[in-house]
């Protein structure tokens, strides 16, 4: 006999439970309409018993009705403790129709989600009464929110003609001239022609060799950003590396153009002053936030960006670097994959572009011409699998002192989903921290034409 549910019991709901089971045994196409719905989301354990037998059934392709079920149940000596064939009848007989199944599985869904938050906040309130580890428990408790949030955001399948109505709004506003790019402005002309912007969900590889200026780049897009009166947030600059301080230096160098050198040393000369001055005020209302907390895992930057967004509203993360994030895999390759996937999921999630800047390995140093290849991404394939853009910093002057211009920052995009690979040339101005959009010849005289044009070297060609 079915035992009686508690008044007290936990969020759940009886009528909607029988209602998913009563409409699966009277159109078995409705199991595809659950959507990810699961034997555990159902808190009557009966009910948990119904519908796995009706699942595996249908699994099976054979016919899950009143008869079919009760006989898998008989055979697992089940059957008696579910209510016999007089519940399973009347499962089917007073639910309407097939027809609200989804909605059905939402309810059960949504009582399952409301357990499972109550229970995670009830065992990080036993584990802190207990005196544990406040970090572990508070990670413990991210990571199952986290689980939580990534299953509620699964997307339903959307048919082809609901994706064509938003194309045609996207295509009308190019043609009536709506034709800047249609993500964030990084600030430098050519580059956000060739990406037509950072657009929301994806995530942009900023790799380089140290010394090539990855840091400095990612912080004059950054400046750039949040210099734009089009755009809407804060950037979120996570620094792994540096502290928050030697960052704002860098920082006050760029904006108002004061050498960095003398900003480390105290020897300012008397124009500095006025710069500096310049630069404070360029910076000091500007919605770009620094975190230079070590060490991050994927909850940690979720965390932190969440609470952003929530607070300022979130136009871009820029995490420096990759390799410095900790992950939980088996070994470091498989902990940079992972790292790599979740950071791309996040992106999704939060709808916000990633800069998210790489090592390479020393491979490329080892090579005639030095200039990087996605074979060249340190640890693991999966960065580039995982990224909708990989960009590589390459300066010529710092591997030839004799070469000019010496400002020449080369930034190769070696891959791009959806726009044009190629090279960009930037102008690199080191004293001050700066990056600028390039003012010389391009391409440069003293480049043969076949090695313009040599893939392997110049990706896409040059812009």
């Amino acid at each position: 006999m079915r035992e009686p549910i508690e008044a007290s019991a936990p969020s759940h709901s009886s009528e909607s439970e029988q209602s998913v089971l009563g409409a699966l045994f009277i159109d078995n196409a409705a199991y595809d309409r659950l959507g990810d719905l699961k034997e555990d989301d159902f808190y009557i354990h009966d009910h948990r018993l119904i519908f796995r037998a009706a699942a595996h059934l249908i699994h099976r392709g054979k016919p899950a009705d009143v008869i079919t079920v009760f006989d898998v149940l008989n055979s697992a000596g089940k059957a008696e403790q579910v209510g016999g064939l007089s519940y399973l009848n009347a499962l089917a007989q007073n639910t309407p129709s097939a027809a609200n199944v989804h909605r059905y599985a939402e309810i059960v869904r949504g009582h399952a989600d409301r357990r499972a938050f109550l229970k995670a906040l009830g065992e990080a309130t036993d584990a802190l009464n207990q005196n544990g580890n406040l970090a572990e428990v508070i990670e413990k408790a991210q990571s199952a929110m986290m689980a939580l949030t990534e299953r509620r955001q699964i997307r339903e399948p959307k048919r082809i003609g609901e994706v064509l109505t938003q194309n045609v709004e996207q295509i009308d506003d190019r043609y009536h001239g709506n034709t800047g790019p249609r993500g964030i402005r990084t600030g430098f002309e050519v580059l956000d022609h060739r990406l037509n912007g950072m657009r929301p969900g994806e995530v942009y590889i900023l790799a380089g060799r140290p010394g090539m200026g990855k840091t400095a780049l990612a912080l004059q897009i950054s400046y750039n950003v949040t210099q734009d009166k089009e755009v809407a947030g804060a950037v979120l600059f996570l620094s792994q590396e540096m502290e928050a301080p030697e960052l704002g230096e860098r920082a006050l160098s760029l904006s108002g153009g004061v050498p960095y050198e003398n900003i480390m040393s105290g020897r300012m000369a008397e124009d500095d002053w006025p710069r500096l001055t310049f630069g404070i005020q360029q910076l000091t209302n500007a919605p770009l936030l620094i975190d230079d907390s070590p060490a991050l895992s994927l909850r940690d930057v979720r965390a932190k960006a969440l609470s952003v967004k929530r607070k300022h509203g979130l136009a871009l993360v820029v995490i420096d670097y990759l390799q410095l994030m900790k992950g939980t895999g088996e070994n470091r390759t498989q902990e940079i994959g992972a790292i790599s996937r979740g950071l791309k999921a996040l992106a999704k999630e939060l709808k916000t572009p990633f800069l998210v800047l790489s090592q390479l390995s020393r491979k490329c140093e080892e090579r005639p011409d030095k200039r990087p290849w996605l074979a060249d991404l340190r640890e693991s394939g999966d960065i580039e699998q995982d990224a909708d853009c990989v960009m590589f910093v390459y300066r010529p002057a710092e591997y030839d002192s004799s070469f000019t211009p010496t400002e020449l920052m080369e930034l190769i995009i070696a891959k791009k989903r959806n726009g044009k690979k190629g090279t960009v040339p930037l102008a690199y101005e080191g004293s001050f921290m700066r990056i600028s959009n390039y003012q010389g010849q391009w391409p440069l005289p003293q480049l043969s034409r076949s090695m313009r044009n040599k893939p392997s070297v110049y990706p896409g060609g040059l812009e």
